[in-house]
């Protein structure tokens, strides 16, 4: 015999820019294909299982996703601030070379600032809660080809990385 499961609870995310989306405590919650005013292609939200235990990190991360247009761009900014040399910077112009090897075509000889503008904005995520927080907002020129600009819980940069795998980023 198969021992119960008891079915999870959702509880709404408490958001004003998607009030409809809900998460389930304890669990890792991907809300994917959301349409947002002002943005070309639908995105995804991320909710890892150790934010939806607490009712702050939630709240936290619901207030973070419902400034999706600032954070876009910010982060955006963020990326064009990037100086040649540095740690963000070689990983930026890594990300782009990839692309430009790849695409030859589209962005052989695009600018730094062309090609930041050509971003498609992915997908914002929550991770871990209290002072460990961590909130992730995801860009792409394609494919599974992700970069990924990371902030702490009061939302000051913390990093950025390339993530090559097909899912929202992680920390």
């Amino acid at each position: 015999m198969k021992p119960f499961k008891k079915p999870l609870l959702e509880k709404p995310l408490p958001s004003k820019r998607f009030p409809r989306c809900t998460y389930a405590k304890g669990e890792d919650t991907l809300l994917s294909d959301l349409v947002l005013l002002g943005f070309a292609k639908p995105f995804s939200l991320f909710v890892s299982a150790e934010t939806s235990l607490d009712t702050r990190a939630v709240e936290t991360a619901a207030a973070f996703f419902d400034r999706a247009d600032y954070w876009n761009a910010h982060c955006r900014e963020l990326l064009l601030s990037f100086q040649p040399g540095s740690e963000e910077g070689v990983l930026l112009e890594e990300y782009f070379k990839f692309f430009r090897e790849e695409f030859p075509k589209d962005l052989g000889e695009a600018t730094k600032k062309e090609l930041v503008k050509r971003l498609r904005f992915k997908g914002m995520a929550s991770y871990e809660r209290g002072l460990k927080q961590r909130l992730a907002v995801d860009f792409t020129l394609g494919y599974h080809q992700v970069l990924c600009m990371k902030f702490d819980a009061k939302h000051r940069f913390a990093d950025i990385s390339w993530d090559s795998r097909g899912g929202q980023s992680a920390f």
